[in-house]
């Protein structure tokens, strides 16, 4: 093991390659790219490589992951399936394994065959999900789709060069990006909405993951990223020039050139991506007998309406999302008055639809084509606008929208919807509160917010879990403690909060009875109480009891700024508290008895251990392991 690395690969110097991945790495995408290296062997130079990590379970923790499924897609050249459909998307077992997750055994593809299946599914569905049921991080993969923009890099294509990690523990899956380079586009059509699988075909249909996607490149074009990585590059240029002389096939002037025209094609896709983002999008409007229309045929979108009356102000104003002439409550918007004037913040994006120039799958390489697209706006008392003013959210530039006579464009498609929070919704809607006596017969999902009640008591089936995926106050009191229990002899599954959205989720007097673990959709859980990628959590005065067969019985991993205080944890089946790839976590006045392995177990994490009484540790006490670092405070062993 060499610096943490067992296997190297190594490949000669490419300048499109080199700024590619220096972008990447400015951007936090993960890549197998290390750096640039002369390579000498037997003390003979051998000229400059690229040095690259063998993406293996070793790349997987170097990057501070949890041992996961990194699927290999390359249905070509050697590695051709010649009887089979070149698509990686409509066969699981087109992929091969080059990480394996050592929970299951090495040729399950569970994981893989789910993920497909969703995929393969959700353009069946009436009301599409971008998130794929969360797999999609969609502000991760803006930044990937935003740096292909940027790059004109289509290099994770649908029949090879796909590496996809399947992460059970996030429910999320993620690209690594190999073997980029950067497209010279000058003098051709740049493409904005390239797309070159069926994920990201799916993913470039839609308005919100575009929205994300031209913010993300926005940033990018003016953060100075571009300058930064040239910047970097220019710095090493002199030790590039020393290595190249010594490589017979390398000379500096060949060098040179071809990082000025990298940055020439590079400074060329960002002045054409300003030029676009700052332009007038192309837009009209028109009034109709039941509604004012208004339509856009533009890359970027139209942002932030006003809309100006001649004398009465409309009361009420619906977007016709169904198209049946009649504003439904789900329907009606949020404005605005300002004197004569109303002010609608949201974004509409003109529609994308798939093209292709090969006959027999529409899911290769391509671009989307915009499409003219119109939104029906339903007013009070049938009034009409008599002016309509719009904004470039890139420019922050206002512009008056074009009148005309007659509309003719296409509705907005199913993935087409606006952006901004306008809807008039009843937010007390959006809790759910749970109290009394609650049967839990099968899996239970909470998407919204959460609160549950002093006294309330959830009898729960064997192997049946309870994931909240937003926001939950759990609070209960010492006389009146919330309580989790089986029904009968045999364990339940997991109490999980998952994802972002249970930020801020706050458990007290809560007593856990039995507890275990289990596989639930695209997630693993192996503990009673699972904290995933989420962050600000406090549990606190709550107790733990006779949990099994699975290893933990609070799993706290990919978090951050935890508080476990004042918990008493007795005859764990493994460990008690089982930190992992987290920061921040605080352990604090509890007590650990009898723990069937450590009660208190670190792995990659940092936090805090403080006044806690440990006793009957199976293994260790604390285990403090793989470059944790954790401060111990008055503890008792």
């Amino acid at each position: 093991l060499f610096d943490t690395k067992r296997y190297l690969e190594y490949f000669p110097l490419n300048i499109s390659n080199l700024y590619s991945y220096e972008i990447m790495s400015a951007l936090g995408l993960i890549s197998n790219h290390i750096g640039l290296v002369e390579v000498y062997i037997n003390g003979i130079s051998k000229g400059i490589f690229h040095e690259k990590r063998v993406i293996n379970e070793s790349f997987i923790r170097q990057n501070k992951i949890m041992p996961i499924n990194v699927y290999k897609g390359e249905n070509h050249a050697a590695e051709k399936n010649l009887t089979l459909n070149s698509n990686l998307f409509e066969n699981p077992f087109l992929w091969s394994k080059v990480s394996i997750f050592n929970q299951f055994k090495d040729q399950d593809r569970r994981d893989l065959k789910l993920f497909l299946s969703k995929l393969k599914s959700i353009n069946t569905k009436k009301n599409i999900d971008i998130t794929i049921n969360d797999y999609i991080d969609l502000k991760k993969f803006s930044k990937h789709q935003a740096y292909y923009v940027l790059t004109q890099n289509y290099n994770q294509l649908w029949f090879h060069n796909m590496r996809l990690m399947i992460d059970p523990w996030k429910g999320q899956i993620d690209f690594i990006e190999i073997d980029p380079f950067i497209s010279n586009q000058i003098g051709s059509r740049f493409q904005f909405d390239l797309y070159s699988n069926d994920l990201v075909s799916f993913l470039s249909q839609s308005s919100e993951f575009n929205f994300l996607k031209y913010n993300e490149l926005w940033k990018i074009i003016n953060d100075e990223i571009l300058t930064s990585t040239f910047k970097k590059i220019d710095k090493d240029l002199s030790k590039i020039i020393i290595s190249s002389d010594r490589d017979p096939d390398l000379n500096r002037k060949k060098i040179i050139e071809d990082m000025d025209n990298v940055k020439d094609i590079l400074e060329q896709n960002q002045k054409t991506i300003k030029e676009k983002f700052l332009s007038k999008p192309n837009s009209s409007w028109a009034n109709t007998e039941n509604y004012f229309s208004l339509q856009i045929d533009d890359i970027v979108p139209i942002s932030n309406l006003e809309l100006e009356f001649k004398k009465e102000i409309p009361e009420w104003i619906a977007i016709d999302l169904n198209n049946n002439k009649i504003a439904d409550k789900n329907e009606l918007i949020k404005f605005e008055f300002e004197n004569s004037k109303i002010k609608i913040p949201l974004s509409l994006f003109a529609n994308r639809t798939r093209s292709s120039d090969f006959e027999n799958d529409i899911n290769h390489l391509s671009e989307m084509k915009i499409v003219k697209t119109r939104f029906n706006f339903i007013i009070s008392k049938k009034l009409k606008p008599i002016k309509v003013n719009a904004e470039n959210i890139f420019s922050n530039q206002k512009f008056n929208v074009e009148k005309i006579q007659y509309i003719s464009a296409s509705l907005p498609n199913k993935y087409n919807y606006p952006i901004g929070n306008i809807f008039n919704e009843n937010s007390s809607k959006n809790i759910e509160t749970l109290s009394g006596n609650i049967v839990v017969n099968e899996n239970k999902i909470y998407e919204n917010f959460v609160s549950i009640l002093p006294g309330t008591t959830f009898q729960i089936a064997p192997k049946k879990n309870l994931i909240f995926k937003n926001k939950l106050i759990a609070k209960g009191t010492e006389n009146q403690p919330i309580v989790f229990r089986k029904q009968g002899d045999e364990n339940w599954g997991t109490i999980a909060l998952v994802g972002a959205k249970t930020s801020g989720s706050v458990l007290k007097n809560v007593k856990f009875y039995g507890g275990s673990g289990g596989n639930f959709e695209q997630y693993r859980f192996t503990s009673t109480l699972s904290l995933h990628n989420t962050s600000n959590i406090s549990l606190d005065k709550s107790e733990f009891y006779n949990n099994k067969i699975y290893d933990d019985v609070i799993h706290v991993i990919y978090c951050e700024d935890i508080k476990l205080n004042n918990l008493i944890i007795k005859n764990s089946y493994g460990d008690s508290i089982d930190v992992d790839i987290s920061k921040n976590i605080k352990i604090l006045n509890s007590k650990f008895i009898n723990s069937g392995n450590d009660s208190i177990d670190f792995m990659e994490s940092s936090g805090l251990v403080k006044n806690n009484y440990i006793s009957k540790s199976g293994d260790k006490g604390v285990s403090v392991g793989e470059n944790s670092v954790v401060n111990f405070e008055n503890n008792f062993f």
